[in-house]
């Protein structure tokens, strides 16, 4: 594996795993009374899904090329 793949794989996966697992997190702890509720909860974790995952893919290209370039010593 070279080190732009490793350089992705953590910075990405950590931008993406930490915010959404938190989100998943909160909507498991709140107490749903109606279903309009459940709705909105739903929506948080579509949105959140796609918004944290463009955003671990995003932060995970710039810390895949950071780590590649400080392993290769330039």
């Amino acid at each position: 594996m070279n080190n732009f793949v490793r350089g992705f794989l953590v910075s990405g996966l950590m931008t993406f795993l930490i915010p959404f697992g938190l989100l998943v997190i909160w909507v498991l702890s709140t107490s749903i009374d109606e279903p309009s509720d459940a709705d909105g909860l739903g929506f948080a974790i579509v949105y959140g899904l796609f918004g944290f995952g463009a955003l671990g893919i995003v932060v995970g290209l710039v810390g895949g090329l950071l780590f590649m370039a400080l392993q290769n010593g330039e």
